[in-house]
């Protein structure tokens, strides 16, 4: 092996060989061309320059064709630049879209979720303000009102009835009557009060008789009479019920025979609640 530094001197003297055979082959390469601008435009004395001009000329025409591919490429990323930019302003009007018609989705919730909360609240005051009515009602004495069934029952001894007698001696029309009438209005007025607090339903008025309440033998003519006479109680309730609140509400009256007697008026007292 060689020393180090005879190994560079032969790599330099190797690196200028081929940097001189480079030269002498663009040199030859220019001779060429010069020898066939002159062969297509020969010289002449008042031209001396026409090689040099035409290869100026051909170095301007490359010029202007690399600037023309130049415009080119820009006009061409120009191009994608808007439309890039089209596409990112469709993209905003459509997220901006998007977000108009959440708003006004969560807007009309919100709309629709404040209705129905102040009707709830309105409802519950209503609700408070019935039952304050009610227990107002109920302080008189005369009734006492189930809000979870809608019935009104007048308290017993608060209507009081004629008597009646079924007997071999006597025997009365099974026709219910009041003892007191003037005394009953209060009674029955506390009844209509109820119905108009609970409007729009029909209105049933309940009147229940002991069985055998006349005493003696328990027969079938017995039992008739009785149910009879419940039921003329029920009619004169009902009446009386229509004419004190006008009338203008269905009602119906039925009775019957039971261990023990008890007046009620069931109400519609749902119908009150509805939306």
């Amino acid at each position: 092996q060689q020393p180090q530094p005879q190994q560079q001197q032969q790599q330099r003297a190797q690196q200028q060989q081929q940097q001189q055979r480079r030269e002498e082959q663009k040199e030859q390469m220019e001779q060429t061309l010069d020898l066939r601008q002159q062969q297509q435009v020969p010289a002449t004395a008042s031209n001396p320059r026409s090689a040099d001009t035409m290869r100026s000329e051909s170095r301007g025409q490359a010029s202007e064709e690399d600037a023309q591919r130049e415009l080119e490429r820009l006009a061409t990323e120009k191009a994608a630049l808007q439309k890039e930019l089209e596409q990112q302003r469709e993209a905003h009007r459509r997220e901006l879209e998007a977000a108009q018609r959440q708003h006004a989705q969560v807007q009309q919730q919100a709309s629709a979720d404040s209705t129905r909360l102040a009707r709830l609240l309105a409802q519950q005051e209503q609700q408070r303000q019935l039952c304050d009515n009610v227990r107002n009602i109920e302080l008189r004495g005369n009734v006492v009102f189930d809000m979870q069934k809608g019935t009104a029952t007048i308290i017993q001894g608060k209507l009081k009835w004629k008597s009646r007698v079924l007997g071999i001696q006597r025997r009365d029309e099974p026709l219910g009557q009041f003892d007191d009438p003037k005394a009953a209005q209060p009674v029955l007025a506390d009844i209509v009060a109820l119905m108009k607090m609970f409007s729009g339903g029909p209105v049933e008025v309940v009147q229940v008789d002991r069985e055998n309440a006349v005493g003696g033998r328990n027969d079938s003519s017995k039992q008739e009479w009785c149910k009879q006479l419940a039921q003329s109680k029920a009619d004169l309730i009902m009446d009386h019920l229509q004419r004190l609140s006008g009338g203008d509400r269905p009602m119906k009256a039925t009775s019957r025979l039971a261990d023990r007697e008890s007046t009620h008026v069931q109400l519609d007292w749902q119908e009150r609640f509805k939306a």
